[in-house]
């Protein structure tokens, strides 16, 4: 955010202004370099941040299955809801800020709200719930079969080439999930062109208030509409209705949080949960392949998304295509579900350093394997 923000700040790092929008000086291979350098800063925060707040978040409460019922809030709503609201702050205050002061302040502003959080979590470091990682869970059951030469050796074993029943059966738990996690990427996929299209859309609308020129809403804050709409949905989640809803978006964001984090062991929700940002990912890349095809392929002469002017194009053909990817995404899903069959939420059991054992299943011996940190686990004796 600091390097983003002073290079809207200093002349050097940004070219000249065109107000005319003609003739205008292109950005330098310095400047270019500067703003690619922050963004991928920026991604690469995001992504190192993103999977791990909120389970971090859900390790300072307890979510074992007798006091989440008990709770008359859910957590995940109440994330989704605090994103919600900083996302309105952003499409609103700051877009305002960005058009009418300046793209520094604009900048400026959420760069200073980054360090003091950031301020804030390293102050609050000694009041958080820490728990110690399971170490790596990357195996199948072959990986659980302890041979002879693994079963004359005295040291501690290498659990990352010997893994425990416990650790393949994490792994096979998250496999299972795949399926209805990647009917997450086409819904992705059709809402990831919002942003660019909402506001093409917007820049040729009358967005002037009660026929008074004296205001007009900014494009990039149209998107307001849509996370209002979240929120309320948020509020009415497993509160009133749900399924007549039919908010994609809450839907998409609680549901698919709640599944990946509910049904994948507790030592690997971080994992889980960086899948749904993974999907986001592959979402958005999938849109903007979806896009370069139609724009490809639909003509030159009508095409459906045009180079300058959507009004000259068939915006809403490209809509209706949308439209039919999510009714064949809908019956993946629906396919999915209908043969899935879902983990119970069961107290969570920590494996303590006082000599308890994870009982592993299938045939064979076993043999009790304590690693360094002198945590006891079973692999099974072929």
């Amino acid at each position: 955010m600091v390097s983003l923000t002073l290079s809207a700040i200093l002349p050097q790092l940004r070219p000249p202004p065109c107000p005319t929008q003609e003739n205008c000086q292109e950005a330098s291979s310095l400047q270019l370099w500067v703003l690619y350098l922050s963004l991928f800063l920026l991604s690469a925060g995001a992504g190192g941040l993103r999977p791990n707040v909120i389970t971090f978040a859900a390790d300072q409460f307890d979510m074992t299955k007798s006091e989440v019922e008990s709770r008359s809030w859910n957590f995940f709503n109440w994330y989704f809801y605090t994103m919600g609201l900083s996302t309105l702050i952003s499409v609103t205050v700051l877009v305002y800020v960005q058009d009418n002061v300046g793209w520094g302040l604009g900048f400026g502003i959420p760069a200073i709200v980054m360090a003091f959080s950031t301020l804030v979590y390293i102050l609050g470091t000694p009041l958080y719930k820490k728990v110690k990682p399971g170490g790596a869970h990357w195996w199948l059951d072959r990986a659980a079969i302890l041979t002879e030469d693994d079963a004359k050796e005295t040291n501690f074993p290498n659990l990352w080439r010997l893994a425990t029943v416990h650790r393949v059966e994490e792994l096979k738990s998250i496999i299972r999930v795949l399926p209805i996690w990647g009917s997450g990427i086409l819904l992705i996929a059709s809402h990831a062109n919002q942003g660019t299209f909402g506001i093409l859309q917007a820049r040729s609308m009358d967005r002037s208030l009660f026929h008074s020129h004296s205001f007009q809403i900014p494009p990039a804050s149209m998107s307001i509409f849509s996370i209002l709409t979240v929120l309320v949905g948020l509020v009415l989640y497993d509160r009133l209705f749900v399924c007549p809803l039919l908010v994609a978006d809450v839907f998409m964001s609680v549901g698919h949080m709640e599944f990946l984090y509910d049904q994948s062991p507790e030592s690997m929700r971080s994992s889980a949960v960086a899948l749904y940002w993974i999907a986001i990912a592959a979402g958005q890349y999938m849109g903007t392949l979806m896009v370069s095809l139609v724009h490809k392929y639909t003509g030159k002469d009508r095409n459906w998304l045009p180079d300058r002017n959507l009004n000259r194009g068939r915006l809403e053909n490209y809509f209706w295509l949308a439209t039919g990817v999510q009714v064949i995404n809908l019956m993946y899903y629906v396919v999915c579900a209908w043969f899935y069959t879902y983990k119970p939420l069961e107290e969570a059991i920590e494996i303590n350093n006082e000599g308890d054992v994870e009982l592993g299943s299938g045939d064979g011996t076993s043999k009790a394997l304590s690693d360094a940190n002198g945590n006891v686990e079973l692999a099974v004796t072929k």
